[in-house]
């Protein structure tokens, strides 16, 4: 009997597609078989009472009076727990495909050379906080004066003259 009142949950909360989902840049459904499983196990439960009620004993008291009539009640709980389940996994398979129809829609348009982009920043990330490789420091290069000899003859310079 819990199980019939838990049930019907792909009737109220599963969402297929929406009727513009081939056109829409972006739509929202239920892809997730959750629901559907809640509804075939509701199902089941409520078929195994359905069946305990047809063959057991008429000695016990029934929640009807009769265990026919417990036996048809559950029946038909777990027909429509079952037709719930089947409407649910419809649904989330139609959004499914859907969105996989969305992903190539995205990923196949074609680009035109000439549409703006976006700037494209560095490749890798960077965080300030971290030290990173400092830069060679390039340190020109001066040539140096060539060195010249004394001309022979010539009066040596007091800053040239040789130390004693």
């Amino acid at each position: 009997m819990f199980s019939t009142a838990l049930g019907g949950c792909s009737f109220a909360f599963v969402d297929g597609p929406p009727p513009n989902h081939r056109t829409s840049p972006f739509f929202d459904c239920t892809a997730s078989n959750t629901l559907p499983v809640l509804d075939t196990v509701a199902s089941t439960i409520g078929l195994l009472d359905a069946v305990s009620f047809a063959t057991g004993s008429n000695d016990a008291s029934t929640a009807t009076g009769s265990r026919k009539g417990d036996a048809i009640a559950f029946g038909a709980g777990a027909a429509l727990l079952a037709a719930s389940a089947a409407y649910g996994y419809r649904k989330t398979s139609e959004c499914r495909e859907a969105e996989a129809d969305l992903v190539r829609r995205s990923t196949l348009a074609p680009v035109s050379p000439f549409a703006p982009r976006a700037p494209q920043g560095p490749q890798g990330s960077y965080d300030p906080w971290v030290p990173h490789p400092a830069a060679p420091t390039v340190i020109p290069q001066v040539p140096a004066a060539p060195q010249t000899a004394p001309v022979p003859g010539s009066p040596a310079r007091d800053w040239e003259a040789p130390n004693k």
